[in-house]
């Protein structure tokens, strides 16, 4: 994988969310968080960055395969994309929890599992469709309708 691929990918699958979280925290308690969480992200990155020329210093000694280089390297944004969804998801469900009793279930109807119950893809549009369907539901807890 070039170093242009791996940083798009980078872009593509963990600072979206990184910044995706940001926002949507930001938004929901008021209360800023985006530089203390770019700082960790920068540095994710700058480890990033090292270990993948690391690993391309040793396809070049031949001492490691690219195939397997590409294999870290995608395992990496994996991870990394991974654990930035996991941990919006925990953030929202910590703070809806004062809320939206079941939010574990509101959680899994809502943003987990489509419509027909299958597991869906955590993006901005799916992102969207929850805090809409949460603010619904708060709405009504508000006004006294739950």
């Amino acid at each position: 994988m070039k170093k242009e691929q791996f940083i798009y990918e980078l872009i593509d699958n963990y600072l979206y969310y990184v910044n995706l979280n940001n926002i949507v925290m930001e938004n929901y308690t008021c209360k800023e968080r985006t530089a203390k969480s770019l700082d960790v992200a920068i540095k994710e990155l700058k480890l990033c960055l090292d270990f993948y020329d690391k690993l391309y210093e040793a396809v070049k000694s031949g001492s490691i395969d690219e195939k397997m280089v590409n294999v870290k390297l995608e395992y990496i944004i994996t991870c990394l994309s991974n654990k930035e969804k996991n941990t919006m998801i925990n953030e929202i469900k910590k703070h809806s929890a004062d809320y939206i009793v079941g939010v574990d279930e509101f959680l899994k109807k809502n943003l987990l599992y489509d419509a027909k119950g299958k597991e869906q893809v955590i993006s901005q549009k799916t992102i969207e469709q929850y805090i809409l369907a949460l603010r619904q539901k708060e709405e009504l807890i508000m006004c006294g309708n739950v």
